[in-house]
């Protein structure tokens, strides 16, 4: 076996916040206004809540509204599916900028639906019932009352095993400034054999503040030092950090060679997220 390093030379930044977050279950028929505090984000769930998945029909809205003025709110997915039974018995959600007009339709308090939520210019996202929504998205209001409005259409027999968590949060609108970079190197496993493939080799975390006019990511800088077992050339760069790149999403772009200093150009600018945003190059070990 041999030992390898990897090392990357980039700017970065940092911010993290850890809050105790209250449970609301998305109505199942008729319309709510939810008003989220900086201090309590909530954490939003389907109307069966967090241990067990829908089959029913359901038609209804919530408004999030944030609490503090100037502020917006942000929805953060971390599980999203939505499975409907056919195109006759459908389900989906749609999202809209702003405080949705309730006053527009008709919601029954149960049985099956006979209205429908629409696209209109407020609308930002229509999730389908096609299954499993990857990547999870993320939302965040560009309405001038920072509101978000769901609303949620279930046929019964539609949902196969529908469900859905995420994140609600009031968010101050800054723009984006990145706070710290570093290396990241903890996942990197030093003991490796020839003809090893899809091996996490180096990665970093570049840290940002701030939701408004996101900064891209547009080229790495990075040298080798041990170019003998590993050709630098024919490395790739990785959303995320593992042992192994496999399942990692890969971010195109080309590596040019200057004197032993590499270059990463991306194909097209990555948009950073508020927060931690790690990356990993990863490769093959030659034989």
């Amino acid at each position: 076996m041999k030992r390898m390093y990897l090392f990357f030379m980039l700017l970065a930044a940092g911010w993290w916040s850890n809050m105790a977050a209250e449970d609301y279950l998305m109505p199942q028929y008729g319309h709510e206004t939810k008003v989220v505090s900086k201090n309590a984000p909530l954490t939003f769930y389907d109307f069966k809540g967090a241990s067990t998945h829908f089959t029913q029909s359901a038609f209804s809205t919530v408004i999030f509204q944030p609490a503090t003025e100037g502020y917006s709110i942000k929805i953060t997915f971390e599980e999203l599916n939505l499975t409907k039974y056919s195109d006759s018995w459908n389900v989906y959600m749609r999202i809209y900028n702003g405080q949705f007009d309730v006053t527009s339709i008709s919601y029954p308090t149960s049985g099956n639906p006979t209205g429908s939520f629409v696209e209109n210019a407020n609308q930002i996202a229509y999730i389908p019932g096609d299954g499993a929504v990857n990547p999870l998205p993320t939302y965040i209001s560009g309405a001038a009352d920072g509101c978000l409005s769901v609303c949620l259409y279930s046929k019964d027999p539609s949902p196969k095993e529908s469900y859905w968590k995420a994140t609600v949060e009031e968010v101050l609108l800054e723009t984006m400034t990145v706070e710290s970079a570093a290396g990241n190197n903890t996942f990197v496993d030093g003991e490796v054999w020839a003809g090893k493939t899809n091996v996490g080799m180096s990665g970093m975390t570049i840290t940002t503040s701030g939701y408004s006019s996101p900064d891209k990511l547009q080229t790495i800088t990075f040298t080798c030092s041990n170019s003998a077992v590993i050709d630098p050339t024919t490395l790739k760069l990785y959303a995320g950090t593992g042992v192994s790149v496999t399942g990692l999403s890969e971010i195109a772009g080309t590596i040019t060679e200057n004197e032993g200093i590499y270059t990463y150009t991306l194909s097209e600018g990555y948009a950073l997220s508020n927060g931690n945003n790690s990356f990993s190059l990863g490769g093959n070990i030659l034989s």
